[in-house]
């Protein structure tokens, strides 16, 4: 799943906490969903492009990481940097693996900010203010019927 790539890749990063990795005192991190209350990023892929029927398995997918931060005395900045921090950890990768030799290993042949800043989502119910980081990435996604090409 990229989605859970892209989380692995984060908390090996330092910037979240998922599925057992990242620090202990780090956001945790969601796939396609968020809770109600508390801090968190979560991390959302859609495609971008409509198969093209080449049959190779790279697909370009858009990457949003939602960060959502209450505790942060007030400033009501910790969001806006935990999503400038993303943005700058995956901003220009090229070839590289996330979560290699895991169920959820993911190739990713190109990662670029599609902004050049976090994009500000507003409050949410509660009023806390949620940030958005958005990634795009040419990510490998092979089936029985698309073969393996080169990064």
């Amino acid at each position: 799943m990229i989605a859970a790539g892209f989380a692995t890749a984060l908390a090996s990063l330092g910037l979240g906490r998922y599925d057992g990795e990242g620090p202990a005192d780090a956001v945790p991190i969601h796939l396609e969903g968020t809770p109600p209350t508390g801090d968190y990023l979560a991390v959302y892929v859609e495609p971008l492009l409509a198969d093209d029927g080449s049959f190779d398995e790279w697909r370009m997918v858009l990457v949003r990481v939602v960060a959502r931060v209450e505790s942060d005395g007030g400033r009501n900045r910790a969001p806006q940097d935990l999503a400038m921090a993303v943005l700058d950890a995956f901003d220009g990768l090229e070839s590289v693996e996330f979560a290699a030799g895991t169920p959820d290993e993911l190739t990713v042949n190109h990662c670029w900010a599609r902004d050049t800043t976090p994009v500000p989502l507003g409050p949410d119910d509660r009023g806390v203010p949620k940030w958005s980081a958005v990634l795009m990435a040419t990510v490998r996604h092979q089936t029985a019927h698309r073969e393996r090409q080169p990064a």
